[in-house]
């Protein structure tokens, strides 16, 4: 394992990983106290989290309310919201 981190490769994937996912996921653990999950099975789980994960989309929504506009449709763009686990 630590011969794969060491490629060029995964050091861009990493790196990448560190701006996507990590900030969400320590978001949610550290603001929301979601540490663990509560229900059995993966569809429950599934569920669970995507529960999770439409109350910071929310929180995300709720914050940004004062700053969508029409004028600031690049800024509309930019925004991104996210399931982490589809359903499917």
């Amino acid at each position: 394992m630590k011969e794969k981190m060491n490629t060029e490769e995964a050091k861009e994937i990493y790196q990448i990983r560190k701006i996507v996912v990590e900030p969400v996921i320590g978001n949610i653990k550290e603001n929301y106290g979601f540490t663990k999950f509560y229900l059995r099975g993966l569809e429950k789980v599934k569920i669970e989290l995507n529960l999770i994960s439409i109350a910071h989309n929310l929180k995300k929504i709720y914050m940004l309310r004062g700053k969508i506009n029409l004028e600031n449709e690049e800024y509309i763009k930019a925004i991104d919201f996210c399931l982490i686990i589809d359903c499917n």
